[in-house]
Formats: C-alpha cells, sequence, structure tokens
C-alpha cells in the first residue's frame, strides 16, 4: 500500500476526522456498491473476525483506542497474515499492529492500551 501523501495530525483533536477522510479515500467504492458501516464494541476476548474480514477484503475499519475513556482514532487499513496495518493519523503514516495485541489491549505503540469500539462494514454473505 502506498503510503506517500498520508496526513499526519496537527493538533490532539483532529484524529477522527484524519481516519474519516482516510476512510473515504480508501472507500469511494462502498457508496456505490452499497456497503454500510455500523459500531460494534470491543469485546473481552475478542476473536475480530469480523474486523479481520472486511481488512482483508479491502475495506478499512475504524478502531477508538483509549485507557480508561476513548481517546483516539485509528484506521486499521491492511491485513497481512497476524498483522494489520494501521493508519496512525498522529504517526502520520501506517503502524504494523500484531492482531493478538489488539485482543490483549497491548496497543502502547499506538499511544493507548486497548480497543473500545470498532466501525466495521457490514458484508453480505
Amino acid at each position: 500500500m502506498d503510503v506517500s501523501g498520508w496526513p499526519r495530525q496537527r493538533d490532539g483533536i483532529s484524529c477522527g476526522p484524519s481516519v474519516a477522510v482516510m476512510a473515504g479515500a480508501l472507500t469511494e467504492r462502498s457508496a456505490s456498491r452499497g456497503v454500510h458501516y455500523r459500531w460494534r464494541p470491543a469485546r473481552g476476548g475478542d476473536r475480530l473476525a469480523d474486523v479481520c474480514d472486511a481488512v482483508a477484503a479491502g475495506w478499512p475499519v475504524a478502531m477508538l483506542i483509549g485507557a480508561v475513556l476513548p481517546r483516539h482514532w485509528i484506521l486499521l487499513a491492511e491485513l497481512d497474515g497476524a498483522v494489520i496495518r494501521c493508519y496512525d493519523p498522529s504517526a502520520g503514516g501506517l503502524v504494523a499492529v500484531p492482531i493478538e495485541d489488539i485482543r490483549r489491549g497491548r496497543l502502547s505503540r499506538l499511544g493507548f492500551p486497548r480497543a473500545f469500539a470498532f466501525v466495521v462494514p457490514r458484508l453480505s454473505v
């Protein structure tokens, strides 16, 4: 995935809009294909099957992370085996994160430890 030109967040509050813009740029086909997104909370022991399936199919998934409170948006953009490449707007590029780290709340490389929620596409089966 070409990451040149990925925008970097310039303040402490624009991670959500940055992720939304990047998701729109990567999923411009979603409106024409009738794909809608839905919220879902992160769950303890979450297998992340729906998240991984969506990313593997080329649909980015937004992830809300934090410590005690949700604080930062990340965009899960590319699946490579047991690793998801995430667009982190505060870094302005992709960060490789093991899926197991998302499951176990070990996301310190993204600035906060755990996932609170995902915004996943409703894919027809």
